[in-house]
């Protein structure tokens, strides 16, 4: 099931005539319980590595509305950071520091979720909780340009906190045609609510072929 809320929104999809884009969220409320494994979302498939060796390399859900979890930074109420605003997140997304999915708990040092999209889509933003200055958000188009973005603020509480921060990282205008994106965290933390619009089909076949000929001749130049 998609875990979809449309926000009544319109986007500019930057090639040919602007066309009208339903931004929706994707809040991974849907996609399974405390401690479930995250593979895929309904536009994309999930791959994540960690930044310890060893470690079980697997994105997991992060039930906010538990208690007495192993993260307890993580856990509900939140708060916006900047404007002091009450936050359900719902489901987070977390990277695994251990087999134990049952009680999950998010890697101390960090790695990186890459979503590699099924077809080409619009992103806007991205919101976390629990992290630390530095995080970054890199995401690649249908042409190979790369947009990076950084979250400076420190929404790290600690585990007694009465209440844990949120902020989102928006993405400027939106990038549009993203076939990738790659959340890096450098230590602990979570993220959730990944807001995109979908590429019309006709428009994402043919950002394709476009993009697949750049590439073509650029191995073809090297």
């Amino acid at each position: 099931m998609k875990a979809l809320t449309a926000l009544a929104a319109t986007a500019a999809l930057g090639i040919g005539t602007a066309s009208a884009a339903v931004i929706q969220v994707e809040d991974f409320n849907a996609l399974g319980g405390h401690g479930a494994t995250l593979d895929n979302i309904s536009i994309a498939t999930v791959t994540t590595q960690s930044n310890r060796s060893g470690s079980v390399n697997q994105a997991l859900l992060f039930d906010t509305s538990q208690s007495n979890t192993q993260d307890g930074d993580l856990e509900g109420p939140h708060q916006r950071l900047s404007t002091g605003t009450a936050i359900d997140l719902g489901n987070l997304v977390i990277i695994a520091e251990n087999s134990n999915f049952s009680d999950p708990d998010d890697e101390a040092r960090g790695g990186s979720v890459t979503f590699d999209f099924t077809s080409a889509v619009n992103l806007y933003s991205l919101d976390f909780a629990d992290t630390r200055p530095g995080v970054t958000v890199e995401i690649t188009d249908i042409f190979g340009a790369t947009f990076l973005y950084t979250l400076f603020d420190d929404l790290d509480t600690g585990n007694n906190a009465p209440v844990n921060f949120m902020e989102t990282l928006f993405f400027g205008d939106g990038v549009k045609n993203a076939v990738r994106m790659v959340v890096n965290l450098p230590d602990s933390g979570a993220f959730d609510n990944l807001a995109y619009s979908e590429v019309p089909l006709p428009a994402g076949l043919l950002l394709m072929g476009t993009g697949a000929a750049i590439f073509l001749r650029k191995r073809k130049a090297a």
